[in-house]
């Protein structure tokens, strides 16, 4: 054979098996890596990380924390039961109230109970038989008692400068008052919503968590195992 294409071929050869080997050794490395890396997705952070708070594939799809080896997500408000959302995001139950008389909101008037009253300062003037001299008195103008001064009177009667109604009280604690129910409206009390003319009442959002595999820890708080519910 000719000495020179023999050193060819096994110079061929030999840069193929380098060749191979460094192909192989590269291949090797890149498994190695992956492995790692999908051993440690696997196995989640370490306690005290930073990456803690990125979710881990065990959680729920739902979670928004991994925090101390616990899965963690927060709750979301939602209507009771009883008690359906409507197009104005209230829970309304099906509980009612009666509606409640609303008084005109103006000075002097009050809810007493079942009625609005509107309270008045009286008209003073001067007694029958008397007569208001200079100074304002109310003097006696015959009789025995000729030149005594008396007290002016409450009155009410419009005819006389009073503004209606009836008297309650006498001297300076007199008052006028009238009943102005008329005047008022019925409305749902406050806490309520009327539909279809009854008053509901509303209740308030409830926290729940966002599937069944996290536990309500707090209003603020729902918590899972990581892995719970997967095996």
């Amino acid at each position: 054979m000719n000495p020179l294409k023999e050193r060819t071929a096994t110079t061929k050869a030999i840069k193929t098996l380098f060749i191979s080997s460094v192909l192989l050794l590269g291949f090797m490395a890149v498994s190695l890596s992956l492995s790692q890396t999908a051993l440690a997705t696997a196995q989640g952070p370490p306690e005290g990380n930073p990456s803690e708070d990125r979710p881990t594939p065990q959680c729920p799809d739902e979670t928004d924390r991994f925090v101390q080896g616990q899965c963690e997500a927060d709750p979301v408000l939602v209507c009771p039961p009883n008690a359906p959302e409507d197009a104005a995001g209230d829970c309304i139950s099906p509980e009612t109230k009666p509606k409640e008389l609303t008084c005109p909101d103006r000075p002097g008037v009050e809810k007493r109970g079942d009625k609005c009253i509107e309270s008045n300062t009286p008209a003073f003037r001067c007694p029958g038989g008397t007569r208001e001299n200079a100074q304002g008195q109310c003097v006696v103008q015959s009789g025995p008692n000729a030149g005594q001064i008396k007290d002016k009177e409450p009155t009410c009667a419009p005819g006389q400068g009073g503004p209606g109604g009836a008297l309650v009280g006498t001297g300076a604690n007199a008052k006028c008052e009238k009943d102005v129910t008329a005047e008022g409206t019925q409305k749902c009390p406050s806490g309520t919503k009327e539909i279809e003319g009854q008053c509901h009442v509303v209740v308030a959002k409830i926290p729940e968590c966002p599937s069944d595999e996290f536990d309500l820890i707090d209003p603020d708080l729902c918590q899972t195992r990581p892995g719970r519910g997967n095996a």
